[in-house]
C-alpha cells in the first residue's frame, strides 16, 4: 500500500529487546529469548520487570513491524503470536486499537499489521475506513487507492456488505459509476445493517443514473446512438446538473441533425464545466455544421486559450480556416500542431491538404 512508503523505517522506529525470562501477559506469555520491538522514544522508560505494563504498546509495535515487512522471520513470529491471541479472545485484539489516533499514518500500520495477522475482515474494513477518512481530509488520491486495496482484501475473505458499500463510494470518487452501481447492488444483496441499507436506498437512484450516463458515453463511442439516447433520457432530473449528460445528449442530437437541441445541450455542458476542452470542440463543430463560422472560431479560440497545446482544438480551428479559405492561417496552426505532436497522423494529412491548396492558389 502507498501509505507504507510514508512510514518511518523499522530501524528508526524501534530497538529490539530480547526477553531474558518468560513473561506472562495474562492470556499469553512471552518465552525466554522472545524479541520485542520497543519504541525508540520510550526505550529509556522501559525495564524488563515492568514490560507487562506496556502490553498494548508492544502489540501495536509488533503490528507495525508486520505491516512494514510481513515476510521477515521476526514478523512471522509476531503474526503467530497475534493468531494465538486472536483465537483465544478476539475482543482483546480489537481492544488494542481503541485509544489510537486514527488520523496518523502509524495507526494505519497498526491496523494493517493486525489485519494481516488475523485475516479478519473487521480489521480490513477498519483499515479501509481509516484510509477513506484520511483521503477525505487530505484529498490524497493514494489514500483512496489504498482504501480500495483494503476493501478488496476484505472481499477476498468473503462477500461483505460493508466492504461493497464503501467500494461503491470509492468507485464514485474515481468516476467509475458502473462499478459503483454494481458494488451498491452487491451491498444490498448481502444483508447490510440498517444504516448502510438506508444510505444506499437514499442514493441508489443517482448512482444508477451516473452508471447509465457512463454507459451511454461508451455506447456513443460504439455508434450505438439510439440506445445511448434512451439511457440518457430515462435519467432522473437529479442529473440535470451533470455536464456529461448534456455533452452526450448534444452528441446524440448532432447525429440526428437536431442542431438546436444539440447546441442547447452543449452550451449547458459548457456552463456546468467551462474547463473541459472536449465540450469546446463539440460546440465549435456543431456551430460549423450550422454555418455559424464566427461563433465556431470564437469557441475554438476560447478552448485553446485554456489549453494552448490541445491538438484537437487546434486542428478544428485549422479546418475551419480551410473552410473559409484562410489557408495561410490554417498552415501556421497545423505547423504548430506537428511541433506539439510530430506523430499525429491526422495532422499530417490535414497539413498536406493545406499545402496542396496553397500551391494551387499560387
Amino acid at each position: 500500500m502507498n501509505f507504507i512508503s510514508k512510514l518511518k523505517s523499522i530501524s528508526d522506529q524501534f530497538v529490539f529487546f530480547e526477553i531474558k525470562e518468560e513473561i506472562s501477559l495474562g492470556i499469553i506469555s512471552l518465552s525466554q529469548g522472545f524479541i520485542v520491538p520497543l519504541s525508540t522514544s520510550s526505550i529509556d522508560k522501559v525495564r524488563e520487570e515492568n514490560i507487562d505494563l506496556n502490553l498494548i504498546s508492544l502489540l501495536l509495535n509488533m503490528s507495525y513491524v508486520i505491516c512494514m515487512d510481513q515476510t521477515s522471520s521476526l514478523s512471522q513470529t509476531y503474526i503467530a503470536l497475534f493468531h494465538r491471541l486472536y483465537e483465544s479472545d478476539d475482543e482483546v485484539v480489537k481492544s488494542i486499537l481503541k485509544d489510537v489516533d486514527f488520523e496518523s499514518h502509524e495507526t494505519l500500520a497498526y491496523i494493517n499489521g493486525i489485519a494481516i495477522s488475523t485475516g479478519d475482515i473487521y480489521f480490513y474494513n477498519l483499515l479501509g475506513r481509516a484510509l477513506l477518512n484520511q483521503y477525505i481530509n487530505s484529498e490524497d488520491v493514494d489514500m483512496l487507492g489504498d482504501a480500495l486495496e483494503a476493501f478488496d482484501a476484505s472481499l477476498e475473505i468473503y462477500d461483505d456488505a460493508e466492504a461493497y458499500y464503501y467500494l461503491s463510494f470509492i468507485m464514485s470518487e474515481k468516476e467509475e459509476y458502473q462499478a459503483a452501481y454494481d458494488c451498491a447492488k452487491k451491498a444490498l444483496e448481502n444483508n447490510p445493517p440498517d444504516s448502510i441499507k438506508e444510505a444506499l436506498e437514499d442514493g441508489m437512484d443517482i448512482i444508477r443514473d451516473r452508471s447509465d450516463i457512463e454507459r451511454a458515453g461508451m455506447l456513443l463511442h460504439q455508434n450505438e446512438f439510439e440506445e445511448a439516447k434512451t439511457l440518457l433520457e430515462e435519467c432522473s432530473s437529479q442529473t440535470d446538473d451533470l455536464w456529461e449528460k448534456h455533452l452526450y445528449l448534444g452528441e446524440v442530437y448532432a447525429v440526428e441533425n437536431s442542431m438546436p437541441q444539440s447546441i442547447s445541450h452543449f452550451k449547458k455542458a459548457l456552463e456546468l464545466n467551462p474547463s473541459n476542452p472536449e465540450i469546446y470542440s463539440s460546440l465549435g463543430l456543431v456551430s460549423v455544421m450550422v454555418g455559424d463560422y464566427l461563433k465556431a472560431k470564437e469557441i475554438f479560440e476560447a478552448g485553446i486559450k485554456l489549453e494552448p497545446l490541445n491538438t484537437d482544438l487546434l486542428k478544428n480551428l485549422a479546418l475551419l480556416y480551410m473552410r473559409i479559405s484562410k489557408q495561410e492561417l490554417a498552415h501556421d496552426i497545423m505547423e504548430n500542431v506537428l511541433k506539439i505532436d510530430p506523430e499525429d497522423e491526422e495532422a499530417k494529412v490535414i497539413f498536406e491538404e493545406i499545402k496542396e491548396k496553397l500551391s494551387e492558389n499560387q
